[in-house]
């Protein structure tokens, strides 16, 4: 039976409007987590692809030369742009230098290999390792990198369309070199050719709806994020701490609590810079699986497990109110006062708030003795 070439330009038409909408969509987002991981890279790709299904659809209006040509650079650029966007959506370095040497080869294969050659196999050759290649990356990086608590169905989306998209691309350039050399000519007419060009068209639209659920699912959890933790600091906010608290107490026991106040002269809080000097060093000096949050302004509260002794508590709290004043000292250089930390701390023997009433009695007399202070 003989198989007829479908007519791809319809479809193309709409997988352009659909990639267009998501792209825009994409470049429309303005969470700064998501705007920082790879939101415009998966735009750019996915405007990149609006473009190739847009030039599908016009294909009659356009010069073949410069077709091709076209077809060609928006290839590299659909999934270098993809795969760089899932690089820096998993918090890895977006592949620049491969991307830069895939667009100078496309461009020597396009400018060796026109469409007016008897032979185009090496470039259809070329077509088709960029596609596998890229695709199987970006496939090995969500798998090697996986993001803890998102949605499955945007990666499974996602890997599922680079998958297709590479196994396509590879029955694309056998069912093409199946006889050896082909032409241009032969290529464009092949009908099997243009059944898997909508299989890929079909499969990329696919991706790319990947892509969209998996900046919608990161963007879901950054929300429920923020509203547990300071973003600041990245600490745990009051709500946070408070909804952490029954799991903490449960797994490591009724330990202590440190309660610490960073305050100017005038009961002010202290500026950003101040407050991220205070964080980092206690996240140094915290034993491990101590429970941090941030309470008000300058406050801070430290749980810490039931393993650690009061001593070691008391020897703790006095190293850091000495590194963090020297700091300050130094970054305060030429201010009248730099901000002082106060700190007490006291055992868990009922509840939460009845030992932190108790951490704050021994905070206020440490402030006035200016060190640390235990709570009897």
């Amino acid at each position: 039976m003989h198989l007829a070439a479908p007519e791809p330009h319809s479809l193309a038409l709409a997988c352009g409007l659909s990639s267009l909408f998501i792209g825009l969509v994409m470049a429309s987002i303005r969470n700064p987590w998501v705007e920082a991981r790879g939101a415009l890279l998966f735009a750019g790709s996915a405007l990149a692809a609006a473009i190739s299904f847009l030039m599908v659809a016009l294909a009659p209006r356009l010069d073949d030369s410069l077709l091709v040509s076209l077809r060609g650079a928006n290839t590299v650029l659909i999934f270098g742009l993809l795969v760089a966007g899932i690089a820096r959506f998993v918090g890895r370095g977006a592949p620049w230098l491969p991307l830069a040497l895939s667009m100078a080869a496309m461009a020597l294969l396009i400018q060796f290999y026109p469409e007016s050659r008897s032979d185009v196999s090496p470039r259809v050759l070329g077509f088709s390792l960029l596609v596998v290649g890229w695709s199987l990356t970006g496939v090995w990086i969500l798998l090697r990198h996986p993001i803890t608590g998102l949605p499955p169905f945007g990666p499974a989306f996602t890997v599922g369309g680079l998958v297709a998209l590479a196994c396509i691309a590879a029955a694309r350039s056998l069912v093409l070199l199946r006889d050896g050399a082909v032409s241009g000519e032969l290529a464009f007419h092949d009908p099997l050719n243009g059944w898997l060009l909508l299989a890929g068209f079909a499969a990329l639209l696919f991706t790319l709806t990947g892509m969209a659920l998996m900046l919608n699912g990161r963007m879901v959890l950054e929300l429920q994020r923020l509203a547990s933790h300071d973003p600041l600091t990245g600490a745990f906010n009051r709500k946070g701490f408070n909804t952490a608290w029954p799991a903490w107490l449960q797994a490591h026991g009724p330990g202590r609590v440190v309660l610490m106040d960073l305050e100017t002269d005038t009961g002010e809080t202290p500026d950003e810079e101040a407050l991220m000097l205070l964080v980092n060093r206690l996240r140094e000096l915290m034993p491990p699986h101590a429970l941090l949050g941030r309470q008000s302004g300058g406050g801070f509260l430290v749980a810490l497990p039931q393993a650690v002794l009061e001593s070691e508590v008391q020897a703790c709290c006095e190293r850091l109110q000495v590194d963090v004043h020297q700091s300050l000292a130094l970054l305060g250089a030429g201010r009248e006062s730099p901000p002082t930390l106060s700190i007490g701390h006291a055992p868990v023997r009922q509840d939460l708030a009845e030992a932190c009433r108790r951490a704050n009695l021994a905070m206020d007399d440490g402030r006035r003795r200016r060190r640390p202070r235990a709570a009897s």
